[in-house]
């Protein structure tokens, strides 16, 4: 499930979000009611006033729809409530439109259409829309044994049928129930019939009733979420806020039977009510949520704040919660795909994917992808805090940099650790800032960044054939190769400061070392191990310099400098090397010449908070290897999608918590974001890595000067949802002219995959691997090839 936005509602009378202190003079949206059957959003504000919008364009079927802005209408009436309204609700009874409004003045108003007799067309244009049906002032004057003047109603919902009534939430933490007489058609007055005493210790926020399943819900100021029976009030649950803070509204989806909660950190949950359990945890907004909705017409999701209300569309049958567990900031997270990971080791890994991250509270936790569930958890010893993580590949196995310039080595299926030893010269002298994973000619490397300014290069395995035509076996035995000091080179001296904040790799095909970071331009060799790889590790800091050493012969073989502030993070695809800066900008290199490309600029520069710098610098950068999109995230709370090549920003998502690092799954098309509030967040890439994307013409710009991504994939026949290749290898059939297009775009896909296949180095595949592969793409192909035909002997056939 993942929650997309749709539109926004703003009152221009509503401060803006800078102004969060409240005054006499500030107005804020207290309440909202929604009617689906009218398409009205009613808003009660902290000045008393009652508005509504409705549809401006009447093409538009929901108020959510894309179009013209929604057109704001005020209750125009002399009888406004002269304080706060707490509470709107918006009924039909009898055929009438009611509306029900609290307010802090203690009285509740019953609003109705005037003259409902004229047609409903006319009484649109009707003014004033509503007046008052009845006003209930004073609730001692029904039963003062019963009541206290001193407390008031907060919250009320209403039963409709037979047995109308209003259950009412004071307080003082009791509850209400206001009856109708038997003859309310005739004479609607609502009397107290009922009071609950103290089913919270403090008062009550909301009262919701759900009459199919015999329910009523209360949350309270004392942070607890209880469910009753309504016939005879007897307690079956009750929740307390695992965020210490207080739930401020629920809502009942009667199409799925779960409960959406929401609080005031900008958190949503979603719960089964029958097994107690929480299916849903995300946080949406950086401010507390006063009510939440879900429209049944559209499925989305309505969020009301101090400052306005949000659609968000409610997108269902994916794993996309909030993963929450770690109590501090997140250092690193590690995605594990078998199907990838079988093509660097040449096994075959019988496993689900799984996700693996690190986080400042000094603990490793290991997730299912598909379940969003916690598996197991390591802990770090005290005395040794963790600062960075990688996986290693061909053994299997985690490792981590300490403060105390410890690295260790973690086996997450029996649970140990063990920390690799050296004698005491080689040993670090300052805390691991970065930590490499590196499988390269067959054998695999841990390369140590430190804020000491050295390079510690470990070899941790080595792959020999026991047999011939055997799989390969693999013998761990970590050896300490060399300690590359990262100050001393040529341009050492240009910057005073040393440390190393980040690390990456770069390998080359070439025969001749002496031939430098130049590709040779052989292809063919009688020997499948006469290619060599050289590789080179990449060093970055906070001498705002990139530096390129030999992995082989630990020999400095150039630099890279352009930045103007350190280098945070580094990405490379193919020939590619992308730099992340604090200067707040991207770099672009083309490696085989060391050359830079360009630059690429969106995030948010450092920023001045009460003569105080902060720095927002990026701090994390991702290639979509399925097509090339580069992906940056920084401190300013926004990640970024770019299509490089053309400089251009195809999408932007903006967080509310500063963000640290992410990696993704292709499987689930999930990308997993570390924050420095301690949470993980997960977002739906569905669209980015739809081959579809290969065809967008990203430098056709919108009216307001940018790129629109959603606007292009609809215009090249984009649906969700929809993988072509999974419904024609189910022998299904497309016969419509339409999908013609999705057809001829997959076999493009295809021939430009044999294109590559046939330029690229196998040495890396299983021969198990290669033939399921092309068995795979050969399939498809002739799937692809026969609907191909079948489309252009009959265009006008109708779709099955």
């Amino acid at each position: 499930m993942d929650f997309i936005p749709q539109r926004e509602f703003f009152h221009p009378e509503v401060q803006s979000k800078m102004k969060r202190k409240r005054t006499s003079e500030n107005v804020f949206i207290s309440s909202y009611a929604y009617s689906p059957r009218d398409q009205f959003l009613f808003v009660g504000l902290t000045s008393g006033k009652i508005c509504y919008w409705k549809k401006k364009n009447m093409e538009q079927k929901y108020l959510v729809d894309r179009g013209k802005d929604p057109e704001l209408v005020e209750l125009e009436t002399p009888q406004h409530h002269k304080g706060d309204v707490k509470c709107l609700i918006y009924a039909k009874i009898e055929g009438l439109d009611i509306l029900i409004s609290g307010s802090a003045d203690r009285t509740i108003k019953l609003w109705e259409p005037k003259n409902t007799k004229i047609d409903k067309a006319r009484q649109l244009l009707m003014y004033p829309w509503f007046v008052p049906l009845q006003i209930v002032k004073d609730f001692t004057s029904i039963n003062a044994s019963l009541i206290d003047n001193s407390v008031w109603v907060q919250c009320f919902d209403i039963k409709e049928g037979e047995n109308l009534g209003i259950f009412a939430g004071d307080s003082e933490g009791s509850m209400l129930i206001f009856r109708a007489p038997e003859d309310w058609r005739n004479d609607c007055v609502f009397e107290l019939a009922k009071k609950t005493p103290s089913i919270h210790r403090i008062g009550i926020i909301q009262v919701l009733l759900v009459v199919q399943a015999n329910f009523v819900f209360t949350i309270s100021f004392d942070q607890q979420l209880k469910g009753f029976d309504a016939t005879n009030g007897s307690e079956f649950f009750c929740i307390k806020n695992p965020n210490k803070t207080v739930y401020t509204s629920i809502f009942w989806d009667n199409q799925f039977q779960e409960l959406y909660i929401a609080d005031e950190c900008g958190y949503i949950w979603v719960l089964n009510v029958y097994m107690e359990k929480p299916l849903i945890q995300k946080k949406i907004v950086d401010e507390k949520i006063k009510k939440i909705e879900i429209m049944e017409d559209t499925r989305s999701l309505l969020i009301h704040t101090d400052y306005g209300v949000r659609a968000y569309k409610v997108k269902r049958g994916q794993k996309s919660q909030d993963m929450l567990g770690h109590q501090g900031p997140i250092l690193k997270i590690i995605t594990l795909e078998p199907q990838k990971l079988e093509k660097i080791t040449r096994e075959r890994i019988p496993d689900d994917p799984k996700i693996i991250t690190c986080s400042l509270d000094n603990t490793i936790r290991l997730w299912d992808a598909k379940e969003m569930a916690l598996v197991t958890v390591m802990e770090s010893p005290e005395y040794s805090e963790i600062s960075c993580m990688t996986f290693l590949i061909n053994c299997c196995l985690v490792a981590t940099g300490h403060e105390d310039g410890a690295i260790r080595l973690w086996n997450m299926e029996i649970n140990s650790s063990v920390t690799l030893k050296c004698d005491e010269k080689s040993k670090h002298q300052n805390s691991i800032s970065c930590i490499l994973g590196i499988y390269h000619n067959d054998s695999e490397f841990l390369v140590c960044g430190s804020y000491d300014g050295k390079v510690s290069i470990w070899e941790i395995s080595e792959k020999r054939s026991t047999a011939q035509n055997s799989m390969l076996s693999s013998t761990i035995f970590p050896q300490l190769k060399t300690v590359i000091d990262n100050t001393k080179t040529p341009t050492a001296g240009k910057y005073d400061a040393s440390e190393i904040l980040c690390l990456s790799f770069y390998s080359d095909d070439q025969l001749d070392p002496s031939m430098g970071l130049m590709k040779s331009s052989t292809k063919n060799f009688a020997s499948q191990h006469a290619l060599q790889k050289e590789g080179y590790v990449l060093v970055g800091g906070n001498n705002k310099s990139v530096n390129i050493w030999n992995i082989r012969t630990y020999e400095f073989v150039g630099s890279l400098q352009e930045h103007s502030d350190s280098v945070t993070c580094m990405a490379n695809d193919g020939k590619m090397l992308f730099t992340g800066s604090d200067d707040m900008t991207i770099g672009v290199w083309e490696m085989d010449n060391r050359f830079l490309v360009g630059r690429l600029e969106g995030h948010k520069d450092s920023k001045f908070i009460n003569l105080i710098i902060f720095y927002i610098g990026i701090q994390d950068l991702l290639i979509l290897s399925e097509n090339g999109l580069l992906i940056s995230c920084s401190y300013d709370k926004s990640i970024i999608v770019w299509k490089y090549q053309h400089k251009q920003i195809i999408e932007r998502f903006e967080k509310t918590e500063e963000l640290r690092c992410m990696d993704y799954l292709s499987s689930t098309k999930t990308l997993f974001v570390g924050t420095n509030q301690k949470s993980i967040l997960t977002i739906n890439i569905e669209k980015l890595l739809d081959p579809l994307i290969r065809q967008l013409d990203f430098r056709r710009l919108g009216e307001d000067g940018e790129f629109n991504l959603d606007e292009e994939l609809e215009l090249h026949g984009y649906q969700p949802g929809v993988n072509i290749q999974d419904l024609l290898s189910n022998g299904a059939e497309i016969n419509n002219i339409e999908d013609m297009a999705k057809i001829e775009r997959l076999l493009q896909e295809l021939k430009m995959k044999d294109e590559r296949d046939r330029d690229g180095d196998f040495d890396t595949r299983t021969e198990y691997l290669d033939e399921q592969e092309a068995k795979n793409d050969e399939d498809l192909r002739m799937l692809l090839q026969e609907q191909e035909r079948i489309l252009k002997q009959d265009k006008d056939r109708k779709f099955k």
